[in-house]
């Protein structure tokens, strides 16, 4: 048996007229499909109205009937809207910070009351973990960074569902102040 789409690309099968020219998979031609009623083939236009009580005299095939109910007319209301520029979609939104560590004072600095800080750079994901910390500038070098990465990597943010698939990046200063006894 062949299939309709071997029909359709075989010679002499070229769409012919409105509704174009089969052959059936006997060898035998099928009688050409009527032409399309000028009633039909030429959309309707905007604003007229079709009435669905009775069939059209021009129509013979359609012999269904419809009453159809009239339609409220739809008017959104908006209540509560917020005002323009005062919606903030949750990509800009800072992240809120819902557990801090505090990093642990260097002995060696503390010894010598060593003031400093340290500006990191962290990305936080989705699901509020820290990941990718490192150490943007510091003041004295080296001195605090270790401790200011460790404290960094266990803080947690709350969850951002909404934020997307990446991660948001960062930074913060974290300074050091020697307490005097």
């Amino acid at each position: 048996m062949t299939s309709y789409a071997a029909l359709a690309a075989a010679p002499g099968n070229a769409p012919k007229g409105s509704f174009g020219e089969l052959t059936v998979s006997n060898g035998e031609r099928a009688r050409e499909a009527p032409e399309m009623p000028a009633a039909l083939s030429a959309p309707q236009a905007l604003g007229s109205t079709v009435s669905n009580s009775a069939p059209r005299a021009d129509r013979p095939d359609l012999d269904v009937s419809m009453d159809l109910p009239d339609m409220p007319a739809f008017a959104p209301e908006f209540r509560n809207a917020p005002e323009l520029g005062s919606f903030e979609p949750a990509v800009n939104r800072e992240p809120e910070l819902v557990n801090r560590v505090e990093p642990e004072y260097p002995r060696e600095a503390l010894l010598s009351s060593t003031n400093g800080w340290v500006r990191v750079a962290f990305d936080v994901r989705p699901d509020g973990r820290v990941e990718n910390v490192s150490v943007v500038e510091a003041s004295p070098q080296r001195i605090f960074n270790r401790a200011a990465i460790r404290a960094v990597k266990r803080w947690v943010y709350a969850p951002s569902p909404g934020a997307g698939p990446g991660a948001r990046r960062l930074e913060r200063m974290i300074e050091f102040q020697a307490v005097e006894p």
